[in-house]
């Protein structure tokens, strides 16, 4: 009796160290692919910041873009170095943890609020839109701020532990009130000033919250896939080839009037040259 309780002692044992070990190796792949999908959204910021650098372009539009851009990479950074240190014990990795979590939490809500200053700058251009949209949006965005303050003292948002291991906090769904209020606020204002807009445009700002939104589901669904930094890479990127098309259309514009302009120019020299050749044949 007692050698088979040892068997069965023996064989939970078994089960439960291959247990562990399929859990580890489930996390290191996990953290691997989390890590590769972060480096190839920076990678694209990259790119997409170093084109308008070597394409320099003035407008207030573009410059909210480039602090998209930047909020971006901030963004993915500190994401990054969350995955990079979670549960691994380094003398440095503590203060690294609690930084990246802590900026990854509060530059979201800057860049949805970048992201809202560019979409009402954009449609501007055609209408002036309505100044409450900024209200609502800055005042969560100041919310949401002091609840990134506060966590560290309250796990409000996320608590690290003495491991060095992330967690929830009580108060995390708070944390997405202001993507999902601007994403709101987005799809009103492309619904509002449609018949102003392009389809084109019109289409861009509907992917962009989109792709937004597809990111939060693929999280919820496959826990531990944190999808949402490349999928609102996605998202400037869409906005990226829309400001690309808008460009190129402005260029050929601008080419075209400027042909226009010349023929009416040369017109212009010509026609009292003709003028005083038919007179001079006349009194002739």
């Amino acid at each position: 009796m007692n050698f088979y309780v040892l068997q069965v002692y023996l064989n939970s044992d078994q089960i439960d160290r291959k247990g562990r070990q399929n859990m580890e190796n489930y996390n290191i792949i996990n953290t691997a692919f989390n890590i590769s999908l972060d480096i190839g959204s920076i990678v694209i910021t990259v790119l997409m910041s170093i084109h308008f650098i070597r394409n320099p372009n003035t407008s207030k539009e573009m410059r909210y873009f480039r602090w998209m851009c930047i909020c971006n990479g901030i963004f993915i950074l500190a994401d990054l170095s969350g995955w990079i240190c979670n549960e691994y014990a380094h003398p440095s990795y503590p203060i690294l943890f609690f930084l990246g979590r802590f900026v990854y939490y509060a530059i979201t809500a800057i860049l949805f609020l970048i992201l809202l200053q560019y979409v009402i700058k954009y449609v501007s251009s055609f209408r002036t839109v309505s100044k409450v949209y900024m209200r609502i949006a800055g005042g969560l965005t100041c919310l949401h701020l002091i609840g990134c303050i506060i966590t560290p003292f309250t796990g409000l948002f996320y608590n690290i532990t003495e491991e060095n291991l992330y967690q929830f906090g009580k108060g995390v769904l708070f944390y997405n009130i202001v993507p999902v209020v601007v994403s709101g606020m987005i799809v009103a204002i492309a619904i509002r000033y449609r018949k102003l807009l392009n389809p084109r445009a019109t289409l861009t700002l509907f992917s962009f919250v989109g792709f937004c939104v597809l990111g939060q589901i693929v999280k919820v669904l496959f826990y531990g896939v944190m999808s949402v930094n490349p999928y609102i890479t996605l998202a400037i990127v869409v906005l990226f080839f829309n400001i690309q098309y808008n460009r190129d259309m402005q260029q050929k514009k601008d080419k075209r009037e400027l042909e226009e302009l010349n023929t009416k120019i040369m017109l212009s020299q010509i026609q009292p040259h003709f003028l005083y050749n038919t007179l001079a044949t006349i009194h002739g």
